[in-house]
């Protein structure tokens, strides 16, 4: 598997449905105001494809004068493979100081990979996020 930014119409059109088949249908994230949102028009959108599909992918743009990680979704059939670690890593390379917000869930994921607690977030009345940064 290989770490590529998207960089075709089709490839970017993928990665979108992607994050809301993730995001938004199994998580619960509002389509109208979370995917896709304007920050896609001014960051890197990496992909991992497997027969042209994208089944993985990740958002980075710059926020606060740090690279921030955003909008990971990884296919449901491609999960604890390995495909969200080595979008991670890859975009740990490219980029070696980012931070994130997670749900408290996946802090073990992005613990395991280097990340660490700096700071609990409310978005809305339902989502809590947790702040990991790996500076």
């Amino acid at each position: 598997m290989k770490v590529e930014i998207a960089t075709t119409k089709d490839d970017i059109l993928q990665a979108i449905a992607l994050r809301r088949d993730v995001l938004v249908k199994e998580f619960g994230y509002s389509q109208y105001q979370d995917e896709p949102d304007r920050y896609d028009l001014d960051a890197t959108i990496y992909i991992i494809k497997e027969n042209r599909r994208v089944i993985g992918t990740v958002r980075v743009r710059k926020d606060e004068g740090i690279h921030r990680i955003q909008r990971v979704a990884i296919d449901v059939k491609h999960r604890k493979t390995g495909v969200g670690s080595l979008l991670l890593q890859h975009t740990v390379n490219e980029h070696p100081q980012l931070y994130l917000l997670v749900p408290k869930e996946t802090i073990p994921f992005y613990t395991n990979n280097g990340f660490h607690l700096t700071g609990e977030t409310k978005k809305g009345k339902i989502h809590t996020y947790f702040r990991m940064q790996n500076f």
